[in-house]
């Protein structure tokens, strides 16, 4: 069953309310695709070697680059639509640990700002490199072919740094305040999966 819920890559203690007895391990986090934006205390890959990655590599092709099932998590923030998504899907797969999480954000290809953009503007996105989109089941159906189980999902509002050029523009913020009011209009789509163990 698919829950939808408000938090995002949460603390497995402040969900249940008990706290792990003994020391606490480190995490292992990977950040695929990471740019300029790197989620803390992960290792993060991305081409470019202006981002902010620890390691410089094609994101759909790791083998060699990353041992197979080393990571706790894998976080995929605003990547998918720049690559193939299964390419990198199934690369997160083979990286994660037997029950490992992956956690992703993309754009909402059914926001109130994109529809908008798209009757007002007649234009679909204002981001050229952006070569995929996404809704709940176009996310879930790729996250379903790499290997993993939804878990977790939801809606919010994207960070100003995603907005199209910094520019907050009428459509932008309509699409927002309908986002409010009906959050399947939001213009973030999020994703939390499981990756299933080899029995399942």
């Amino acid at each position: 069953m698919i829950e939808q819920g408000a938090s995002e890559l949460s603390d497995d203690s402040a969900e249940t309310g008990v706290e792990a007895v003994g020391p606490k391990t480190q995490e292992v986090i990977y950040d695929l695709g990471c740019g300029s934006y790197k989620y803390p205390s992960s290792i993060g890959i991305d081409l470019s070697a202006e981002s902010q990655a620890d390691i410089v590599a094609n994101i759909e092709h790791l083998e060699g680059v990353v041992s197979d099932e080393v990571a706790d998590k894998v976080v995929l923030i605003h990547t998918l639509e720049h690559v193939n998504p299964l390419a990198v899907l199934k690369q997160a797969h083979r990286i994660l640990k037997q029950g490992g999480i992956v956690y992703v954000e993309v754009p909402n290809a059914y926001s109130a700002s994109i529809v908008l953009r798209l009757l007002l503007r007649n234009t679909y996105s204002v981001v050229p490199d952006h070569i995929q989109t996404f809704g709940f089941v176009e996310l879930t159906n790729v996250l379903g072919m790499a290997g993993f189980r939804v878990m977790r999902w939801g809606f919010k509002d994207a960070e100003e740094r995603f907005l199209s050029l910094g520019e907050l523009g009428w459509s932008n913020k309509l699409g927002r305040l309908l986002g409010k009011i009906l959050p399947q209009f939001s213009e973030v789509l999020w994703m939390e999966g499981v990756k299933a163990s080899k029995e399942n």
